[in-house]
Parts: structure tokens; C-alpha cells; sequence
């Protein structure tokens, strides 16, 4: 907190030689992490069905990616259609067919992933139906590779859902969002998200 950025302030400045925390670079107190989140979608409730009600087309889409796949919110927001694989679009007289082959996989580079490691995700039949949706811009023409899978309808990068979420979660326990004149959250609507307590992060 502020009194170990205290100290580590004095010892860059010179003013002491070692720290409560730290003495010559060497770590003496090691600080816990943080308790990880336990919150999951409960079931009984059907806490599921009504957050998939509430929710727009483009942030339904990434809610069910997020339950299907365990990916992270930016790994979604960033996965382009390069990365999936055993996807093919393949023309039957006028229309545009999709299919699959045997292995249907979410390839994410160690560049793309928070932890820095190549993953697969098996795509599920649900995912499948969910992609194959997307694949066409609104002429009916597939995106390019290069286009963003949950992006806007012509696959331009979203970059965030944080708004949408927040509405989505508050009309899904039957509170109606209020705003402020600055369109942020009223202290209200915000009271109620805390209480709620459901982070797009619980869904992985």
C-alpha cells in the first residue's frame, strides 16, 4: 500500500538502505496475493439466462464465448479470425457455406495471452454456431482474416464492454440503470452493481 511505496521511494532517493519490505533488492516481507475471486454464475438461480437476456447481440456473443471457452476479456475482444482454425467458407452457387473440419481450435499465441503461453481451446458446437454468425459482414460477404471475431459487424476492433456489461448485469436482477449528466453510473445504479458483485471475469 502507500507506506511500502513510502519506503521504496526513500531507498531510490537514498534516504535509507533498506526498507520493512526490502533490504539491497532482496525481498524480506513477502506481501500475500490477493484472495482470488470465488464468484461463479449460480446456477439454482438461473443467474445464467437472465444475464444472457439482458445482454445486446455483440456482448451476448462474448458472454457465451467467455462460458464456453475460460478466455480472458481481451483475449475475446482480440481474436481475430486468422486464429480460428477448422473454420471454411466455401461457395454454394450464389451463398457462402461454412463448414468445419475434424479439428476445430482457438489459436492463441503467447503474444495475444496473458500469461505469455501458446493455448488451443476446442470449439464447442455452441461456440460454432455462435462463430459461423459472425463470419459475414452485413452484405453476406466472409471477413477477412485480418478482421476482429467479436468485433462491429464489419469486424472492426471493440475495445472494450465494461459499459455494456454493467448495464446488462443491473437489468438482469431487475435494476433499471440510471445515469449521471456525465453518462456515468448514478451512485444508485453503482450501489447496486457492488452488491450484485458479478465481474465479466467470473464467467472463465
Amino acid at each position: 500500500g502507500s507506506f511500502r511505496a513510502f519506503w521504496n521511494w526513500g531507498l531510490r532517493v537514498g534516504y535509507v538502505d533498506h526498507t520493512p519490505f526490502k533490504r539491497h533488492d532482496e525481498a524480506v516481507v513477502r506481501l500475500s496475493d490477493k484472495h482470488a475471486r470465488s464468484r461463479r454464475l449460480d446456477q439454482d438461480a438461473d443467474e445464467e439466462t437472465r444475464l444472457l437476456a439482458a445482454c445486446g447481440s455483440h456482448l451476448r456473443a462474448v458472454v457465451e464465448a467467455a462460458l464456453e471457452t475460460g478466455m480472458r476479456r481481451g483475449e475475446i475482444l482480440g481474436l481475430q479470425w486468422s486464429q480460428v482454425e477448422g473454420l471454411r467458407v466455401e461457395k454454394s452457387g450464389d451463398a457462402s457455406v461454412v463448414t468445419w473440419g475434424a479439428r476445430a481450435e482457438l489459436v492463441l499465441p503467447w503474444g495475444k495471452t496473458k500469461t505469455k503461453r501458446e493455448r488451443r481451446i476446442p470449439i464447442s458446437t455452441r461456440l460454432k454456431g455462435i462463430l459461423e454468425l459472425r463470419r459475414f459482414d452485413p452484405a453476406g460477404d466472409p471477413l477477412p482474416q485480418s478482421a476482429y471475431v467479436f468485433g462491429n459487424e464489419i469486424g472492426q476492433r471493440v475495445k472494450d464492454v465494461k459499459r455494456a456489461w454493467m448495464t446488462a448485469v443491473l437489468k438482469a436482477y431487475g435494476h433499471k440503470p440510471t445515469f449521471t449528466k456525465t453518462a456515468n453510473l448514478s451512485p444508485e445504479s453503482r450501489a447496486a452493481l457492488e452488491v450484485i458483485d458479478l465481474h465479466l471475469h467470473d464467467l472463465r
